[in-house]
């Protein structure tokens, strides 16, 4: 782990930080989805200016923004405290959130390949959060 000007990085810190980024993006890219599913139901097929302005006036998708600006925020924040080799693996986690939420949440299909994939997943970040 880095050490930031001025001392040592706070490890829980930085790694607190890196898992609400993750947190945040992960919840926007829902969002996006309810927003254009929404979208979707009203606005006939081929019809993409339409869809555009649908989509800009969307309040999940605004807050699909927002919540990808505060993830930009609180990465930027980490990457102050830590290298980069040690942060950006835990985005991986977002794979494993995203598929827990659309199951959970827009009842999208769950199965043995997926779950196989988030277990090798989360090993992996595992590894390297405990390098």
């Amino acid at each position: 782990m880095a050490k930031r000007p001025g001392g040592i990085a706070d490890p829980h810190m930085s790694t607190l930080l890196i898992l609400l980024s993750v947190a945040c993006s992960s919840l926007a890219h829902l969002a996006f989805k309810v927003g254009v599913n929404h979208v979707d139901a009203g606005i006939a097929p081929g019809s993409s200016r339409l869809f555009v302005a649908a989509i800009a006036g969307n309040p999940f998708v605004l807050g699909g923004v927002m919540l990808h600006a505060a993830a930009l925020g609180t990465w930027l924040l980490a990457l102050r405290r830590v290298d980069i080799s040690y942060a950006y693996p835990f985005i991986a986690l977002g794979f494993v959130l995203v598929l827990g939420l659309s199951t959970w949440f827009l009842d999208e299909r769950l199965n043995a390949a997926r779950l196989l994939g988030v277990a090798l997943i989360m090993g992996g970040v595992f590894c390297v959060a405990r390098s």
